[in-house]
């Protein structure tokens, strides 16, 4: 989120998904923590970024928040929490793509997230 420009404020920890078992750590450069998430297709809304000779994954925002659902187990139904909560800018939030977020809802099994989409789509009115 932060590299969406959708966190208003410093960030303190980094988390990423993964394929495989759960796992944190801190280095120097800050706190990593990987999470599982199952997904039907891992890489669904993420694109690979080339950069200087480097390349990594990036998931969009969706994605991301999608997985932010997921892991911390939040039972969000609406996108009054990305407002007020992850203070997400609302003009921000009105960018989303219906197909996206049905893409994202086909991609999981995850009921929390279901709902999540619902919700937001609703409250979008996509």
């Amino acid at each position: 989120m932060l590299y969406h420009g959708w966190i208003p404020e410093g960030v303190f920890s980094t988390t990423c998904v993964c394929m495989k078992k759960s796992l944190s750590f801190t280095t120097p450069l800050g706190r990593f923590d990987y999470r599982h998430v199952p997904s039907i297709v891992f890489y669904e809304g993420v694109e690979r970024i080339e950069e200087q000779q480097e390349a990594y994954f990036m998931a969009s925002p969706w994605k991301a928040l999608c997985d932010y659902v997921y892991v911390y187990k939040k039972v969000w139904t609406s996108v009054d929490p990305l407002i007020k909560s992850l203070r997400i800018d609302e003009q921000e939030l009105q960018r989303a793509g219906r197909e996206e977020l049905l893409s994202m809802k086909q991609n999981t099994q995850c009921r929390r997230v279901h709902d999540f989409i619902d919700g937001v789509m609703k409250d979008l009115k996509l």
